[in-house]
């Protein structure tokens, strides 16, 4: 449940970001003068670049040699979309799995913690009080020949 939280909060950031680039640069090609069909419209050249995004757009660039500015813009959004943001998604992933490692840690200790004060109840108390005084925490303890450091 941890994890599938800070993912899906990642990937919605991910999917606000994607969806933002995709309507900015479809918008923009839109509004150039080509004469591309596919990218004419704000609908289909939406299409098209998020069909580029997931690497499942079938047209050729070569169409578009004749027309720097429409390539340029795509080739720009390509390199936003499928670089910078894959990238970024990778990189906000890697991080909240860093974040959910530090709580799963933080939970086991908890659940460990829980355990030995369960078990504490079975232990009388005269039995741990030999225990802590077998243990001679009031002695001091010799490090190296010579040098006494802290008692315990």
């Amino acid at each position: 449940v941890l994890v599938i939280r800070e993912v899906f909060g990642e990937v919605g950031k991910f999917m606000v970001a994607i969806i933002f680039i995709l309507i900015t640069f479809s918008s923009a090609i839109a509004s150039l003068r080509h004469d591309v069909a596919e990218l004419s419209t704000l609908p289909k050249a939406a299409n098209c670049l998020f069909a580029t995004t997931v690497g499942i757009y079938e047209g050729d660039y070569r169409e578009m040699l004749h027309q720097p500015a429409l390539l340029g813009a795509v080739f720009m959004f390509i390199t936003v979309s499928a670089i910078l943001l894959i990238n970024l998604l990778i990189a906000q992933l890697n991080c909240s799995y860093d974040y959910v490692y530090g709580d799963m840690l933080g939970f086991a200790r908890l659940a460990r913690a829980s355990l030995i004060v369960d078990a504490m109840v079975a232990c009388p108390p005269q039995r741990f009080a030999k225990f802590v005084a077998s243990l001679r925490f009031d002695q001091l303890l010799e490090f190296d020949e010579g040098d006494v450091g802290l008692g315990g």
